[in-house]
């Protein structure tokens, strides 16, 4: 949906006030955000700053942490994360995980990427890319806003938004964090008026999405095949027609067949599903959106634990 004025001033005064309510029960006086120079941590950490100044009102210090946190990144990410933070009246602290990465991957990654490959006759030797950004999202959270968060007794800030929230669209251990504002805020859509209304920088808001890990070429839009919005519109989509984001894989041996459901002569007097789908982009583009959510599915579902029933207690 296009939010208007009035529901954007609603949704950060909402956002803010519950961040700070929930620093206060728990006696927590610092927030920690990894800043890439993206929207979604720009917009986390504007956030971050509203709820510092709900929490001033009732008598409550809260301090806001930008982290700046570079590995083979490109520089220009690095500036625009920084010019954020200024923007937003943040505090900010760089930490260069470079050399801690190089280290690990000469150390650790190509022996066991090797290994694995001549186990898997290869064929993982295709995934080794996608896995060093894996490392590197969960070096940047482990060895710097937890970290750090830890050193300040602070709360780490997811930045994840609601688009990568139903496409799996992060690293598992690599990306969220504590507490989320924006997880059920669409990109391509919502984000961007949100954005907007604090004053992200424009900057800010023009920039090709992106990682920030420099590990696959072409943003996020060349990983998923579409723009934000688009990827949006699919979604939604997918689930007025009856699909279940958090259901089977085997929902796409359907996708694309005209009538998904469709009443026999016995099924005449019963209440039998008979519809055809309908797509606003081509199906080919749908089938890899929906791959994309049916196949993450877990990833929102993690950790799984078995419950005593289950194991037969």
């Amino acid at each position: 949906m296009t939010l208007t004025p009035d529901k954007n001033t609603i949704i950060i005064a909402n956002a803010s006030k519950a961040l700070a309510e929930y620093c206060i029960k728990y006696g927590i006086h610092n927030t920690v955000t990894g800043v890439s120079g993206g929207l979604d941590s720009a917009v986390t950490i504007f956030l971050s700053q509203k709820a510092k100044e709900v929490a001033a009102e009732k008598g409550f210090e809260l301090r806001s942490l930008g982290l700046i946190l570079p590995c083979h990144s490109d520089p220009k990410h690095a500036v625009l994360g920084k010019k954020v933070i200024k923007a937003c009246g943040a505090e900010l602290l760089e930490v260069d995980l470079t050399g801690v990465f190089d280290f690990t991957e000469k150390a650790v990654l190509k022996p066991v990427a090797d290994a694995v490959a001549e186990y898997h006759n290869g064929a993982q030797k295709e995934r080794y890319r996608t896995s060093q950004g894996n490392v590197k999202a969960r070096l940047r959270m482990g060895l710097g806003t937890y970290y750090v968060a830890n050193m300040v007794n602070g709360l780490v800030l997811s930045t994840d938004n609601y688009s990568e929230l139903m496409m799996g669209f992060w690293t598992l251990h690599g990306d969220v964090g504590d507490y989320g504002m924006i997880q059920n805020l669409w990109k391509g859509s919502e984000l961007i008026e949100i954005a907007r209304e604090l004053e992200v920088p424009q900057e800010v808001i023009d920039s090709a999405p992106t990682d920030g890990l420099g590990v696959l070429p072409g943003g996020d839009e060349a990983q998923l095949g579409a723009p934000y919005p688009v990827v949006d519109e699919i979604l939604k989509e997918l689930v007025q027609n009856g699909y279940d984001l958090d259901g089977p894989i085997e929902q796409l041996k359907q996708l694309g067949s005209n009538q998904r459901h469709e009443a026999s002569n016995s099924d005449l007097d019963s209440e039998a599903i008979h519809y055809s789908e309908t797509w606003s982009h081509p199906l080919q583009l749908v089938q890899k959106i929906a791959k994309r959510a049916f196949g993450n599915a877990f990833k929102r579902k993690s950790p799984v634990n078995l419950s005593r029933e289950e194991l037969g207690l």
